[in-house]
C-alpha cells in the first residue's frame, strides 16, 4: 500500500477581533503555542475520513504537535485499533513568521502569500537545506511501507510540488506555479496519496 499523509483534523481560532486573531496565528506559525482539536473535530474525522483508505494502516507516526497528535489518536481509535501511533518531529510544520503584520488586513490568504514568499526567499524560521534534509527523511520513511503520517498543511504542498518538480530546492520560485492561494491548499483530514514509484524517483533526483 502506498503510503498516506494526512492534514489534522480542526482546530482554530476566532474571536472577531482582528488584532487577537493575529496574534494567535503568529504564535502559531512559529510554533509558540500549540492548540488543541476543536471539540466537534471526532464527528468531522467520522463524517470525512474514509475506513477504506486507511484499511492496510499499519502504524501512523504523527507531527508532535498537539492537534496531530490527538487526530492520531482519534483515527486510531475509530478505524485503526491494531496500528501503533509513534511521533516523528520531521513531520512537524514548516515554521514561519507573522509578526509585524497590519492585524486590520490580515487574512489567511495573506498568511499563505507570506509563506510561500518566505520559502523562495530563504526567510521560514527554518532553512531551506534543513527543511530539503527533513522532507528527504520523510520520504525514506514512507517508502515501501504501509503508513498514515498525520502532519500539516504547508508540509504536504511541498512534499506533493516535490515529487512534481523533484528540483524545487533547487528552483524554489516553482513553489508558486499553479497554486491558488486564495483557498486553503488542504481541507482537514484531506488525504495525499503518493506512490512507491514517485517516492523513489524524487529520491533518486533529490540524491
Amino acid at each position: 500500500m502506498p503510503p498516506i499523509f494526512m492534514k489534522v483534523a480542526p482546530y482554530g481560532y476566532g474571536n472577531g477581533k482582528k488584532k487577537a486573531e493575529l496574534r494567535y496565528y503568529a504564535s502559531l506559525a512559529a510554533q509558540h503555542i500549540s492548540p488543541p482539536l476543536l471539540p466537534d473535530s471526532e464527528e468531522y474525522i467520522l463524517k470525512h475520513v474514509k475506513r477504506y483508505d486507511l484499511k492496510n494502516v499499519r502504524l501512523i507516526l504523527s507531527s508532535p504537535q498537539k492537534r496531530a497528535l490527538q487526530t492520531a489518536g482519534m483515527i486510531r481509535r475509530l478505524f485503526l485499533n491494531n496500528a501503533h501511533v509513534k511521533v516523528d518531529a520531521n513531520l512537524n510544520e514548516v515554521p514561519f513568521s507573522l509578526y509585524g503584520l497590519d492585524s486590520r488586513k490580515y487574512s489567511s490568504t495573506i498568511a499563505r502569500n507570506k509563506f510561500f514568499d518566505d520559502f523562495v526567499n530563504n526567510r521560514l524560521l527554518e532553512s531551506r537545506d534543513y527543511l530539503k534534509s527533513r522532507v528527504e527523511r520523510i520520504l525514506r520513511k514512507a517508502k515501501d511501507t504501509d503508513t498514515l503520517f498525520v502532519t500539516h498543511t504547508f508540509l504536504m504542498k511541498i512534499l506533493e510540488k516535490l515529487i512534481e518538480c523533484p528540483d524545487l530546492f533547487k528552483h524554489p520560485q516553482k513553489f508558486i506555479r499553479n497554486v491558488n492561494l486564495n483557498k486553503r491548499l488542504f481541507e482537514y483530514c484531506e488525504i495525499l496519496k503518493l506512490t512507491n514509484r514517485e517516492i523513489k524517483q524524487t529520491l533518486n533526483k533529490l540524491g
